[in-house]
């Protein structure tokens, strides 16, 4: 992987989606941990997330 030329970027973008949908899991599970605790989180992922629509 060459680093200054125009296919840098292509080449990085998957692994930033990657990332960033990771951080947002990270975040969610985080969130969901303080708000209620493990016990939360179960029928959270049950509903598939219908709480937050």
């Amino acid at each position: 992987m060459m680093f200054g030329k125009k296919g840098e970027l292509p080449e990085l973008l998957p692994y930033l989606v990657i990332f960033i949908i990771f951080l947002i899991i990270v975040i969610a599970v985080i969130y969901l941990f303080y708000a209620g605790g493990l016990d939360f989180i179960k029928p959270a992922i049950e509903m598939g997330g219908k709480k937050f629509e």
